[in-house]
């Protein structure tokens, strides 16, 4: 990295997705702006590799959590987003699964006031709620989440289970012309124990024995063709 008048010139590895071109270059930016990429070759190029220096657009989060509002002493937008930028993110998508949730405008707001005070350059864009609460009980309101700005729904790590709810919510968002986020799980057939798997050395039922007895019906519902597979997968580890 050098500097030169009013600008600098970096040399590394560069990336340019848009010419699908990556290798060795002197990148020069003035003013903030990038003005020219020039790529080295032969013995100009020594000592670049991906390994070192790399040069490449803003990258792109497209789920962050960061648990404002509600767990603040956890991480704040402010903080997030300056981690965001330290990590060379320059757009981040932040998940509803905050305090209160992400299921109606004000609570966009609030975000979104949160991430203006920060004076952070990174941008923010927010997923709402798929269900009220993440509950999974009735829909957010999910018209008034896209007029606020939402660029997708999600219920994060409460997946929505009930066929009907989650017809509607693609149909309301298809409709709206965005995208639902799912966390792919379910919450009978991940059961440990009465709580959900996943910890280590839990017995959980991802075996292809499980797998290969669910069926997936009408509106999307999970069952199984042979209930006691699933039970006697649960009797195997991961």
């Amino acid at each position: 990295m050098s500097e030169v008048a009013d600008g600098l010139v970096l040399r590394g590895w560069a990336v340019d997705p848009a010419a699908g071109r990556e290798g060795p270059a002197l990148v020069a930016v003035r003013d903030g702006i990038l003005e020219r990429v020039t790529w080295l070759e032969g013995a100009d190029a020594d000592g670049v590799s991906p390994d070192g220096l790399l040069i490449l657009p803003g990258l792109v989060d497209l789920h962050a959590h960061f648990r404002e509002p509600g767990n603040e002493d956890a991480e704040t937008v402010a903080t997030g987003l300056a981690a965001a930028a330290h990590g060379g993110f320059t757009t981040v998508c932040l998940m509803p699964n905050t305090t209160p949730t992400i299921d109606e405008p004000s609570v966009v707001a609030r975000v979104r006031a949160a991430a203006d005070a920060s004076g952070s350059p990174v941008r923010v864009l927010v997923h709402g709620a798929v269900t009220s609460g993440r509950k999974g009980e009735t829909l957010a309101a999910m018209g008034e989440l896209a007029d606020a700005g939402v660029v997708g729904f999600s219920d994060d790590g409460a997946p929505v289970h009930a066929a009907p709810i989650m017809r509607n919510a693609l149909a309301y968002a298809g409709a709206l012309g965005l995208p639902v986020i799912e966390d792919a799980a379910h919450a009978v057939v991940t059961q440990y124990r009465g709580k959900p798997a996943g910890g280590i050395g839990d017995v959980g039922i991802f075996s292809f024995d499980a797998v290969k007895n669910l069926a997936v019906g009408e509106g999307g519902a999970i069952a199984a063709r042979d209930p006691e597979a699933l039970i006697r997968a649960r009797q195997l580890r991961y």
